[in-house]
């Protein structure tokens, strides 16, 4: 995944290429959720904030 600028994604839409995004814990369970989902195990769904929410916040409510 490119520069992306939203604010959520789903753990279908992140894998180890996206620490820089989201964070090493949810690039991993990104990586999971697919790779268990390719090979028909149901796995529970789930999403992470990414780094420019963080870095929104911060500059919204004047805390950088």
């Amino acid at each position: 995944m490119s520069e992306n600028r939203a604010f959520v994604l789903d753990f279908s839409q992140v894998g180890a290429g996206d620490v820089a995004i989201v964070g090493g814990k949810c690039a991993s369970l990104g990586e999971l959720f697919r790779e268990l989902t390719m090979q028909g195990v149901r796995a529970v769904d789930g999403f992470s904030t990414t780094s420019h929410a963080y870095h929104t916040l911060l500059d919204t409510e004047g805390l950088r």
